[in-house]
């Protein structure tokens, strides 16, 4: 039916729930040995800890790094050497998770520094669930990625009975799988940043998607290294229910709940669980350090109210504030209104050989263009002390180069 371009379907057996191992970054075990060979280089371990040693990984961080690696060596060892005669090993699904500043990132770049010691960089794909992340960390949007609507209307997926096995069957029209085939063929590791914003009904997209891309379908994500970096305390989905959550019983199996219950599944086929507690970032300031983690725990305590005051940025009425006068500085403001004059001003000093572009809003009311003479005075309004969070400045700031994120 591929020349007729009609939705195909790829169908899976559901997996037995399986419990992962955890790798708490407190213990004192030893990193698992490695002793796989590959072609050119003698002393793959040698290379590995070598490299470990340039980024200076610490004992935790190394845990996770060679886990990550004697996956990514065996697989290398499957394709490469005995693809006919050894058995294909079983797929890592790592969760690699702690606070901020414990370095989750930092090991992801000596992964990919190993990978382009063996020529592998093409196949790891680093994906992220909003543009502001993806922009930040130079990934991709899931969406991106895997073709997915923002605003999808209808679930790809059902649920078959076919010989009293349940199976799960997910289609895409002929035109999307082809584009992914393209885009996941050489595709060997899948990172997942920020997967407190993951959908739990968005995973299965995803799921899918490593599927087609792939054509394999006995394994989870079609067999690819996954590996969801983050931390659950940190924002959940803006819409949606996030990946640790719950099915409820007794509830109907419409389209929505379905794809909770297979996300919830893909969650689970984890096999993998690293957790990352010593602070890179914050090493030099202990004392915040702790205040930021009882922040995350919601545990704060009033010694730690204080010491955030001491961060309030400087401004005409509380003149004893901090003065930031850091390029990068990030503030959190109280108004929309605020927030849009101090990004106006960044815009501007931005593109110093530029002319900053300035676009305004069209209005309608009903489906009619407001008339100008209204316009304008919807533009001069003054919002702020407008509390509805839906009322945005009418008015930007752009320049030639400046990235933004479009949404329909």
């Amino acid at each position: 039916m591929d020349d007729a371009g009609l939705p195909q379907d790829t169908i899976t057996d559901a997996p037995q729930d399986q419990t992962p191992r955890s790798w708490d970054g407190d213990t004192s075990g030893g990193v698992r040995p490695m002793t796989v060979n590959i072609n050119d280089i003698k002393d793959v371990e040698t290379f590995f800890h070598r490299v470990s040693r340039k980024f200076k990984l610490n004992a935790e961080q190394e845990i996770a790094f060679m886990i990550m690696l004697k996956t990514f060596a065996l697989h290398k060892t499957f394709v490469n050497v005995n693809m006919n005669t050894l058995e294909e090993p079983f797929p890592l699904h790592m969760f690699l998770t702690g606070p901020g500043g414990t370095g989750k990132t930092h090991v992801i770049k000596a992964l990919m520094a190993v990978m382009r010691g063996f020529d592998s960089t093409h196949s790891l794909r680093f994906l992220v669930p909003t543009g502001s992340a993806a922009a930040l960390n130079d990934g991709m949007t899931i969406h991106k990625a895997f073709g997915i609507s923002i605003c999808n209307k209808a679930s790809r997926h059902s649920m078959q009975t076919m010989d009293g096995k349940e199976r799960f069957v997910s289609s895409l029209s002929d035109i999307s799988r082809r584009r992914l085939e393209t885009n996941f063929k050489d595709m060997d590791v899948l990172v997942i940043d920020e997967v407190s914003l993951l959908q739990q009904e968005l995973l299965p997209d995803v799921e899918a998607g490593c599927r087609y891309g792939k054509d394999l379908t006995q394994w989870w994500f079609s067999g690819m290294m996954v590996i969801f970096t983050g931390d659950l305390y940190q924002f959940p989905p803006i819409k949606g229910s996030a990946v640790y959550s719950r099915i409820k019983e007794h509830t109907a199996i419409d389209h929505k709940n379905l794809s909770k219950r297979i996300g919830r599944l893909a969650w689970n086929s984890m096999t993998d669980v690293v957790y990352l507690h010593q602070q890179k970032r914050m090493e030099r300031d202990p004392d915040y350090a702790t205040a930021v983690q009882r922040l995350r725990l919601r545990q704060c305590m009033p010694e730690d109210v204080l010491l955030f005051n001491k961060c309030i940025i400087k401004t005409f009425s509380y003149q004893c504030g901090v003065d930031m006068d850091g390029v990068e500085a990030v503030a959190v403001v109280h108004t929309n209104l605020l927030q849009h004059s101090i990004n106006s001003y960044k815009a501007m000093s931005n593109c110093s050989t530029q002319d900053v572009i300035t676009c305004c809003t069209t209005d309608r009311i009903g489906g009619r263009l407001v008339p100008e003479m209204y316009q304008a005075d919807l533009l001069d309004r003054d919002i702020s002390r407008v509390i509805n969070k839906g009322e945005l400045h009418g008015c930007l700031a752009y320049y030639v180069g400046m990235p933004v994120i479009l949404r329909s």
